[in-house]
């Protein structure tokens, strides 16, 4: 494990691989990765980024505030408080869905992103 030391990256560096165009998926529920999507909501509304879709299952961050609709196409498969607004609006891609696995991806997103942002302890 002497390496995992040289891997590590600070949030900045690591959303700064983030491209317009990108698809990014996002940890859903509690495993939500929060420091890494401020880090990304920073640079969308700092206007350094845009035209991303982000599918968050669930997502209790919230991608629609003050300089995100346009920026993000959020993929969201609940109306959960930080969005709900947004989904009222249908400035949301919103993908209500029944049961899946917990090993799959839910059906309506991106099955290979090409970013996953995940906490890592």
């Amino acid at each position: 494990m002497s390496g995992i030391g040289t891997k590590l990256v600070s949030i900045d560096d690591a959303v700064a691989t983030i491209l317009p165009g990108d698809v990014v998926h996002v940890a859903p529920y509690s495993t939500t990765p929060y420091s890494l999507c401020a880090g990304l909501k920073t640079r969308i509304q700092r206007g350094d980024l845009s035209h991303i879709r982000v599918d968050h299952p669930a997502s209790f961050f919230s991608w629609t505030d003050e300089g995100m609709i346009g920026a993000v196409e959020l993929h969201d498969n609940y109306a959960t408080p930080p969005n709900r607004a947004a989904c009222h609006a249908g400035e949301v891609e919103y993908l209500p869905v029944g049961i899946w696995q917990s090993y799959e991806i839910p059906a309506g997103f991106h099955q290979n992103p090409d970013v996953f942002l995940v906490p890592v302890s």
